[in-house]
């Protein structure tokens, strides 16, 4: 009588040990990388959430947004004083911070600008705060560094303002290094709170926004 040879199921204990040593590297690793990860997400949250305010200033602006109805100004244009009631909106953006400002120019400073040589955001306007909203950006992460461009030549800013204004389709990109002027372009520059991970935003006054 031929005897059967019974396989016992189940794991032996040295293929136990090595799907628990697989286990305990893979967690390792995940451990290990968990700060860079969350450093480029906090990144990629940042950069998506800049994009939007600037769209948001730019469909405040198109949809011409009612500031106030106390204003009597309707809009900003030559000889009409203001405040206005349905003003420019724009984002004003500050290197090594991490925080940044959507305002509205309720003073008209864009219809005075040319030749570009100051400042539209007032903080101290005499029609009352510009600000619309302040923009904090979450998990550490700040603007590393500002580069306003034209053609070639780029310099570095510690301020930047992007404006929309109706109808104008383009938009008014004004930085400030030792003085006033606009750009063709900006590169912001956002970077994770150690400084490992970074990503640029850059920005054209053809209205176009791209990450890097």
């Amino acid at each position: 009588m031929c005897a059967l040879n019974k396989q016992k199921k189940g794991f032996a204990l040295v293929e136990l040990i090595v799907v628990m040593g697989i286990m305990l590297m893979v967690s390792g690793l995940t451990i290990a990388n968990f700060p860079a990860f969350r450093s480029q997400i906090a990144v990629s949250i940042a950069l998506h959430e800049l994009q939007l305010s600037l769209r948001q200033a730019q469909a405040y602006a198109i949809a011409v947004r009612e500031f106030s109805p106390a204003f009597t100004a309707p809009i900003c244009q030559p000889l009409v004083s203001p405040p206005a009631r349905f003003p420019p909106y724009g984002v004003s953006i500050t290197k090594n911070t991490s925080t940044y400002v959507l305002f509205a120019d309720i003073a008209c400073a864009v219809k005075t600008i040319p030749p570009y040589n100051k400042q539209i955001y007032n903080t101290g306007s005499v029609y009352g705060s510009e600000m619309v909203a302040t923009k904090v950006m979450q998990g550490g992460a700040k603007v590393l560094s500002i580069d306003g461009c034209n053609g070639m030549s780029c310099i570095a800013l510690d301020i930047v303002e992007v404006v929309y204004q109706r109808p104008s389709p383009s938009i008014i990109i004004l930085g400030h290094s030792s003085v006033w002027a606009s750009y063709t372009w900006v590169d912001i520059t956002i970077s994770s709170q150690n400084g490992a991970f970074t990503k640029v935003m850059r920005v054209r006054t053809s209205g176009q926004v791209s990450i890097q």
